[in-house]
Order: structure tokens, then C-alpha cells, then sequence
């Protein structure tokens, strides 16, 4: 099936099953050979505030309730912190998901939970934080790459720091998109806020349109979700994926609402529906 032929095929499934139950939805997509998968990113905001521990902290039960309502098979959670979130875990646990985490030294870093995948964790960083994990299902798999570019002072040695950062980040992808056709890049990419120009701005030295043009080299583009994704005048968070998948729905979550509160989700949720080869 040619990409058109599978885009306005995708398209129709969701359209005309969406009020099916998800048994009747999936028989109709397997039927066609697509898989269909519901994909959450969620910035946790997790932190150390000057003279507290990790121990300080907690990733509080009720978030992961409100994240397990969404239902959705794969969350990827940046700004984690291993901290007091044994309750968080178990909550996952108890509803048949398994956590993937990639941490630095501090014990900070990507967390993702999975269920219904056979998962193989391919590939990790620290700096900045990555995770790469090749999920499969019905003989087609999918590849998900959860980034977070870490940020400092904001200046310009920090924006440039984030560009050597991202270009880890595509080195990596561009070796990924030699053997894979199904790859989703989703986080928090930190590139500060978007405009035309950014003449005498540190954000010259790494911004939105170098994410978006090195990832269109990789053959990738960005789903198209409306509004901001962080105090609405900033958005930091993306979904890019490739030509073998379709994203149906994606939106932008206020489910936590504006707070300062760590451990508590401080940006909104994406939350996207895919349909895959």
C-alpha cells in the first residue's frame, strides 16, 4: 500500500468505526494490515530544589490516575526523578504496564510505560536525555524515541550546549531511519519559543526550525496540533513521525492545569492516536 493510498485509508477507518468498540475498530485495521496505537507524553516536572534530596519528593498516585484514564498503551514521561513514587509504579504495574527508563548519575531522565508491545530497549542517553524503544505487535514493530534537551542559564552557551545536544539526537535518529520505516520522535525538545527571527537571541544558536528542517532530512514531519504546549506562549513538545505512520488525532492535554508544583505535570499532555504498516 502506497503512502497516499494508506493515509486516506487510515483516515476512513477512524472516521467510520470511531463509534465501534475497540474490538470492532481493531478487526476492521487488521483486516487492512495497519496496527493502531494511542501514544501519551507527559512532562512530569520533577526536579531537586538547592539543599533537598531526590527523597524530598513525590510522583503522587492520583497523576498516574489521571494519566491511566486516557487509556492510552504507550506514556512517555520526561522529567523524571526517581524519588518517593512506589505508589506511582504499582498503579501501572496493577493495570499490565511495564516502566523503561533511561536515567543519568542523578537519577533523572525518560520513564515509559508500556503495555500490549513486545518491547526491546535499543538505546539510551543521559545528554541530553533519551530513550529508544522498539515496540512490536502482530509481526509490525515501531520505533519510539522519547527525548528531553536539557537546558541551563539560557544564554548563549547554554543554546549552543542544546544544539550539540540535538545533534547526538540526529545522529542517532539518521542511523535509526536506515533500517526502520515506523519511527515516532516525541518530547520535550527545550528549543525556547518560536518566531522568525532570532538575530542577537541565543536562540540562534538552536530553535524550532533547526528541529523541524533536520528532521524533515530524516524524513520526518511534525504532527499538527494547535495552540501551546507550556504557559501558553511556549511549545516545547512535539510529535514527529515517519511517512509508514499515520497520525489520526493528535491534541494538546491541559489535564493537570497551570502549577508550579513539583511533581506535579506543568506542560500540557500530547496525546495522539497512530495507525501504522
Amino acid at each position: 500500500m502506497n503512502d497516499d493510498l494508506f493515509r486516506n485509508a487510515a483516515k476512513n477507518f477512524y472516521e467510520n468505526a470511531k463509534e465501534l468498540y475497540d474490538e470492532d475498530v481493531q478487526r476492521l485495521l487488521e483486516e487492512k494490515g495497519c496496527g493502531r496505537m494511542q501514544l501519551v507524553e507527559t512532562s512530569l516536572n520533577l526536579r531537586v530544589e538547592k539543599g533537598k534530596q531526590r527523597s524530598d519528593y513525590c510522583l503522587p498516585k492520583w497523576v498516574a490516575e489521571e494519566q491511566l484514564s486516557l487509556g492510552a498503551e504507550v506514556y512517555c514521561n520526561v522529567e523524571y526523578m526517581e524519588c518517593c513514587d512506589a505508589e506511582y509504579m504499582v498503579l501501572f504495574e496493577q493495570a499490565g504496564y511495564i516502566a523503561y527508563k533511561a536515567l543519568d548519575s542523578k537519577h533523572r531522565g525518560i520513564l515509559c510505560m508500556v503495555k500490549d508491545y513486545a518491547v526491546e530497549s535499543v538505546g539510551m542517553f543521559s545528554d541530553p536525555n533519551m530513550l529508544h524503544l522498539a515496540l512490536t505487535k502482530d509481526g509490525k514493530t515501531v520505533q519510539i524515541i522519547v527525548v528531553r534537551i536539557l537546558v541551563a542559564n539560557g544564554g548563549d552557551d547554554d543554546y549552543r550546549d542544546r544544539r550539540v545536544q540535538w545533534d547526538r539526537v540526529i545522529d542517532y535518529i539518521s542511523s535509526i531511519r536506515k533500517k526502520s520505516k515506523n519511527v515516532v520522535v516525541v518530547g520535550d525538545f527545550n528549543h525556547g519559543v518560536i518566531s522568525e527571527n532570532y538575530s542577537g537571541k541565543p536562540r540562534r544558536f538552536f530553535n524550532f526550525q533547526i528541529v523541524n528542517e533536520s528532521l524533515a532530512k530524516c524524513g520526518m514531519k511534525p504532527a499538527d496540533i494547535s495552540g501551546t504546549s507550556y504557559r501558553e506562549y511556549q511549545t516545547p513538545d512535539h510529535l514527529f513521525t515517519t511517512s509508514g505512520i499515520e497520525v489520526i488525532k493528535a491534541e494538546f492535554l491541559e489535564l493537570f492545569g497551570d502549577n508550579e508544583i513539583i511533581g506535579i505535570p506543568d506542560h500540557k499532555l500530547i496525546v495522539s492516536h497512530l495507525i501504522y504498516k
